[in-house]
């Protein structure tokens, strides 16, 4: 098999025209560079250069060997310049995937931070199914998830950051019929139902509770995956949406809301999950350390 090493050398000693200038080119010594080109000759099974010629001359075979010779070591020095360039962007950019997409709203404080901390950082952010995001790490497409614990479990080949827990409750407009009240399911069960998700963490749980039939008639549970949609629906209605335990918390929520007294949901373990092989990226450890700092989750 020819070996790329000695490609190279005997495309320089056809471009400088001496053993000698190749060598000093190269910066390696002139006997490393005879040998190459002997190798090279012996397995082709002929003469590349004219040994009798003042300067270093090619044969006419060794020209035809010579010219796509040359044209091979110029696409690997572009594939190398090409993997050296994928690898210092990969350092400053972060492809990042989130499911259930509802997961997107906690992460704002901390993309915010990272930005503003890291001029030289580029993130794309993804919303998708956890099918379509685990595809996307696995082909390349995405480099992180952040995604719950339980949901990556059944998938292999994985690293896994953990960055807390999430938790959510039922919330409803502050004049609601039910905001006052100690509420239970059969009470939800007279209001419609906003999922933030199709499936995932609070969507199967919500179905389950919510969408059997009782004498007739289907319980109503509306899936809208943009939070600041599902506000504006609970401001003006009876619907109940569902909110973080995280963003439930914030003031400007608590002036607009009230949370229902109902322990309905579970608490998730949610982690950043990446293919195996190798070390995180700069990007990604600057991400990781955004998202525990600000809190995004709880610990």
């Amino acid at each position: 098999m020819i070996n790329s090493t000695n490609l190279q050398r005997v495309v320089a000693v056809d471009r400088f025209g001496s053993f000698t200038v190749a060598a000093e080119a190269l910066n390696i010594s002139q006997s490393a560079v005879t040998k190459s080109v002997a190798n090279l000759e012996k397995e082709l099974g002929y003469a590349i250069f004219d040994r009798s010629a003042r300067d270093m001359v090619a044969t006419d075979r060794g020209r035809i060997f010579l010219n796509r010779a040359r044209r091979i070591v110029l696409d690997l020095g572009k594939l190398s310049a090409e993997a050296s360039a994928y690898r210092n962007t990969a350092q400053h950019s972060i492809r990042l995937g989130v499911s259930p997409a509802s997961l997107q709203g906690l992460l704002n404080q901390a993309l915010r931070k990272l930005l503003v901390q890291n001029r030289d950082i580029y993130i794309q952010l993804y919303a998708s199914t956890l099918e379509q995001s685990i595809g996307g790490l696995r082909c390349g497409d995405l480099d992180v998830l952040v995604a719950p614990k339980c949901d990556v479990a059944p998938f292999s080949g994985l690293n896994e950051i953990p960055l807390g827990v999430v938790g959510a409750h039922f919330f409803v407009r502050k004049k609601h019929p039910l905001a006052s009240a100690k509420a239970t399911v059969d009470d939800l069960r007279s209001y419609q139902i906003i999922s933030p998700d199709r499936v995932g963490i609070y969507a199967e749980k919500l179905r389950g509770a919510f969408s059997e039939t009782e004498g007739g008639n289907a319980y109503n549970v509306h899936v809208i995956e943009y939070f600041p949609i599902i506000a504006d629906l609970v401001a003006g209605t009876n619907s109940i949406g569902v909110v973080s335990t995280k963003y439930a918390a914030a003031k400007s929520f608590r002036r607009r809301f009230s949370i229902l007294d109902l322990d309905f949901f579970d608490r998730h373990q949610i982690i950043i999950a990446s293919t195996k092989g190798g070390e995180p990226s700069r990007a990604v450890r600057s991400l990781v350390r955004a998202l525990r700092d600000c809190g995004s989750f709880e610990g």
